[in-house]
């Protein structure tokens, strides 16, 4: 499967695909119609599976084959989100299943304000966080506790949740971003590991983040936390999603995970 393919997409598939891989030949056979399998799926059938694949599908794909037991992903790419499932069958074969879901249209977004303050007004704090980690269709969160003064100086910023992070240490956050987000309440970033304001950040570079979405928790315009979604490919970020966000921010209050 190729990005150009991947480029041209068709309309999200609701019903499930399935194929099945031979590791050994490194080739892909469609278990399902024909007619329902999409060629950009098996454009290239000369080229190694998963080989061909951008890296952005590949490279997951391939963790959950070298650890022999498979598992489920969902990967965002191009606009979509892939639901990508392997089982590990006999020797060296794999089940594999894709679907395909469609994304809500950016002008939904505000329909799920409501069902966020639900949540927070339920004290269902985590939940509200991941619902909104998947109506944006970001690939991490991390929600920091600021400190003026912390152990590492001033501008602390401490890792208190996350959702997609594997490990993330304390950071000393740049004296213009602090500003500024105490400010605006709400800031987009592309080509976030490039962004001055952002410099500190090292771990933004290793982990691979493309775009980034901040919304400040304040009370009486008192920075004390920061809620930042993150998403490993190139996303515009529009002011609905930032909107989002900064009302999102908002509703968590002084919640201590």
């Amino acid at each position: 499967m190729s990005s150009t393919a991947l480029s041209h997409l068709p309309p999200a598939l609701q019903t499930p695909l399935f194929f099945r891989l031979d590791l050994r030949s490194q080739r892909l056979v469609a278990l399902t119609d024909v007619m329902q399998t999409p060629l950009y799926w098996l454009d290239e059938p000369r080229a190694p599976w998963p080989a061909q694949l951008p890296d952005a599908l590949r490279l997951p794909i391939e963790q959950l084959l070298a650890n022999g037991h498979g598992g489920k992903i969902t990967v965002r790419f191009a606009s979509q989100l892939w639901h990508i499932a392997l089982a590990h069958e006999q020797d060296g074969f794999w089940l594999i299943c894709l679907q395909n879901l469609r994304q809500e249209p950016i002008a939904d977004l505000a329909l799920q304000l409501p069902r966020l303050s639900q949540m927070a007004s339920q004290q269902q704090y985590a939940p509200l966080l991941e619902a909104l980690k998947e109506s944006l269709g970001a690939d991490r969160l991390i929600l920091w506790h600021y400190q003026a003064n912390g152990d590492l100086g001033s501008e602390q910023l401490t890792p208190v949740f996350t959702l997609g992070v594997e490990a993330l240490y304390p950071i000393r956050g740049d004296s213009r971003y602090i500003r500024a987000l105490r400010t605006r309440k709400a800031l987009s970033f592309s080509e976030a590991a490039h962004q001055p304001m952002l410099s500190n950040h090292l771990y933004l570079t290793s982990a691979g983040v493309r775009s980034r979405l901040d919304g400040a928790l304040l009370e009486q315009d008192k920075l004390f936390g920061v809620l930042s979604l993150e998403y490993l490919n190139p996303t515009p970020l529009s002011e609905e999603m930032l909107q989002l966000v900064r009302s999102s921010a908002q509703l968590l209050g002084h919640w201590q995970p």
